[in-house]
């Protein structure tokens, strides 16, 4: 993760990307003699969505390195730890977003149509090797053959599963298909006088993790002309499944039903057999749960059970005031040695 995080002040501050809300709204030109003049001092937002505190410790020295070679540039980081995208669009709305954030892949699309996030490609210097990202990365924050945000990092999810759980309930190797999973989670639920102690799979009901579900059948999460389109029956079939895993088996859960705030957390603490996460977790987990015997696999490509990669970028508002802009665009484009000096 070291390097996606220099990613997002290296190139998010720096080629400074944003994401705006949902009317467009053009951007005021600032006031002649605005613009600060290099060495007077700048402070730029970051927003960001919670994390381990291994990943914010990471981030935090990646800052700390960062306005040590801009002395005059302050950035301030701020966690929406709830309802993510639905605050970042009220905040942008209002005209108060955040001068960089970070967003889902799938989302790019839609807010950039809107004419609020401004094109990178001009603040990418020479030095700049965009090749280091691999194309299907970068073309997830492209439209119309301009570059709208830089990849802050990229996971696949996998299946962790708990090793000592399933050794106990008589499992002999991790599900492959959906039923292996209905049916593990099952075996794997533990209930402690009428309550739920332990869910065999830990759920998260939001877009990042259940797109897979919704395209399991052949859905979709919008249509060609940017409509939603995860109401569709294909779509809902998916879906029905992780549903009634909660609602009929009884076997699933949230992390926030046994006390918890994610599911890497979920399963560190033992009240999930079974969750999907990405690499971000390893690190979560082998700190913070030593005794923990865990593996991992990744989830089955399939009709009942198929992969899902996370992509998130960080991104640029458009109406990023007028005299950041200016400063960002002339001195914030990072050469290769930031890029690379923090990766693993």
């Amino acid at each position: 993760m070291k390097k996606s995080l220099s990613v997002i002040l290296s190139v998010g501050l720096a080629s400074s990307m944003v994401l705006a809300g949902c009317a467009k709204q053009e951007a005021k030109p600032a006031p002649a003699g605005d613009a600060p003049k290099s060495g007077e001092p700048v402070t730029v937002t970051l927003a960001g969505w919670g994390s381990s505190p291994e990943e914010q410790d990471l981030l935090k020295q990646t800052i700390r390195e960062f306005e040590s070679k801009h002395p005059n540039v302050k950035v301030k980081y701020e966690v929406i730890a709830d309802q993510y995208m639905d605050v970042i669009k009220t905040r942008l709305i209002g005209g108060e977003g955040p001068d960089v954030f970070y967003l889902d892949a799938f989302e790019a699309p839609a807010l950039i149509e809107k004419g609020v996030i401004e094109p990178l490609d001009s603040y990418v210097k020479p030095e700049f090797d965009v090749a280091d990202f691999e194309e299907p990365l970068l073309n997830a924050f492209k439209i119309g053959g301009k570059t709208y945000g830089f990849p802050k990092d990229s996971s696949t999810l996998a299946m962790f599963y708990n090793k000592k759980h399933f050794e106990e309930a008589g499992i002999t190797k991790p599900p492959t298909t959906w039923e292996e999973l209905q049916d593990a989670a099952k075996k794997l639920t533990k209930t402690e006088g009428g309550k739920t102690v332990r869910f065999g799979f830990g759920v998260a009901p939001e877009l990042a993790r259940q797109m897979y579900m919704a395209q399991a059948f052949g859905g979709k999460v919008s249509d060609d002309k940017g409509n939603a389109a995860y109401a569709s029956p294909e779509a809902l079939k998916g879906l029905q499944l992780v549903v009634d895993l909660h609602n009929k088996d009884k076997s699933s859960g949230e992390p926030k039903e046994v006390g918890a705030g994610w599911g890497g957390e979920m399963f560190g603490q033992g009240k999930a057999s079974i969750v999907f996460e990405g690499n971000w977790a390893i690190p979560f987990l082998n700190n913070n749960y030593k005794d923990l015997q865990y593996a991992n696999r990744r989830a089955a490509d399939g009709k009942r059970q198929k992969r899902h990669d996370g992509l998130h970028g960080c991104l640029r508002y458009e109406q990023s005031v007028q005299e950041k802009r200016s400063f960002l665009g002339a001195d914030f484009v990072p050469d290769r040695q930031g890029r690379h000096e923090n990766v693993d």
